[in-house]
């Protein structure tokens, strides 16, 4: 550059020639810091405080010049959506007519962005923020912020009920989770249309299995009977106390119950001949009348099993023909 030997400012823009080490043009005036280089409302030397680019009139390219950012919207210079709502700041000053600094211009609890690029409506009227879109029984503002649901699909979480209709005010439950109660079967698909059992508790019979992971899935259990298998004892005792077969009345098949083994006869309902005398639990109890649990009822020396079916001697009384000797010892 050629500058003035005798003026300290050759281009009187009110910045020493020495403005050339910073990479300004010392024959310039637009550029010196007293001066506006891109003409954006915002002298050079207050563009650092800001952030904004002295050389770039739109730093942000949002379609606002930093100066009308700064003074005339208060905009943020250095953000292309200030008010974060989906529309950019200059389509919403020179576009849609919105106020880039607040996201829902209308106040009618939607915001601007989602009215235009999602809704197809008028960002600048509240009335249709209450308007159902999907017609689901919510308004797009109610569904925006008060369930968390999407405006444009009836069934948010996707578990074949609609979100107002059915969800919100019939079942009460929670349109944004496909398992409210948590259970393991979908609200609507499965619990309401399906197998009829309450979305809103997991243990729809109250046998303390849960109506999906447990009964339908892991046992095959009726999550509307207690007792599946009409033995007397709740499903969940089966499993968790007793280790019987919820879906079998005589787990062992011995030819008592289960019930009739733990309350009555107190037997063990897994073993078909608890004393293991080779008589089964209902041999002894309903045909023999010995005990199922003292594999020699008599005390002779015979087990029951040799005395019925091998001896043919009576196994409830030690001395069968009277003579004197226990069967054992003849």
């Amino acid at each position: 550059y050629v500058t003035d030997p005798v003026l300290v400012d050759t281009d009187l823009g009110g910045e020493p020639d020495t403005e050339v080490l910073f990479g300004r043009n010392p024959l310039d005036p637009a550029d010196d810091l007293a001066g506006d280089a891109d003409g954006d409302g915002i002298p050079n030397n207050d563009e650092p405080g800001f952030g904004t680019d002295y050389l770039n009139p739109d730093t942000d390219g949002d379609g606002l010049i930093d100066g009308d950012e700064v003074f005339v919207y208060g905009t943020d210079p250095l953000s292309t959506d200030t008010d974060g709502d989906g529309l950019g700041d200059g389509d919403e000053v020179f576009i849609f007519g919105t106020d880039p600094t607040n996201p829902d211009t209308d106040g009618g609890g939607v915001p601007d962005g989602y009215e235009v690029n999602v809704l197809g409506t008028d960002p600048l009227n509240p009335a249709d923020d209450a308007d159902d879109f999907d017609l689901d029984g919510l308004t797009n503002a109610e569904e925006l912020n008060v369930y968390g649901t999407d405006p444009v699909n009836p069934d948010t979480d996707g578990d074949g009920l609609i979100d107002g209709i059915d969800e919100v005010f019939f079942f009460g439950t929670d349109p944004t989770n496909p398992d409210t109660d948590g259970d393991g079967l979908l609200d609507g698909f499965d619990e309401v249309f399906f197998f009829g059992t309450d979305p809103l508790n997991p243990d729809t019979d109250g046998d303390g299995l849960l109506d999906g992971w447990d009964e339908v899935f892991t046992y095959g259990t009726d999550p509307l009977n207690p007792d599946t298998d009409g033995d007397g004892i709740i499903d969940g005792d089966e499993v968790f106390f007793h280790g019987t077969d919820p879906n079998n009345g005589d787990t062992d098949g011995d030819g008592l119950s289960d019930f009739d083994e733990i309350f009555i006869v107190g037997t063990n309902p897994n073993n078909p001949d608890t004393d293991g005398d080779g008589l089964s639990d209902f041999e002894e109890v309903v045909i023999e009348g010995t005990s199922p649990f003292n594999p020699d009822t008599d005390g002779d020396g015979l087990v029951d099993v040799e005395e019925v079916y091998g001896w043919g001697t009576d196994p409830l009384n030690p001395d069968t023909d009277g003579d004197g000797l226990e069967d054992g010892e003849e």
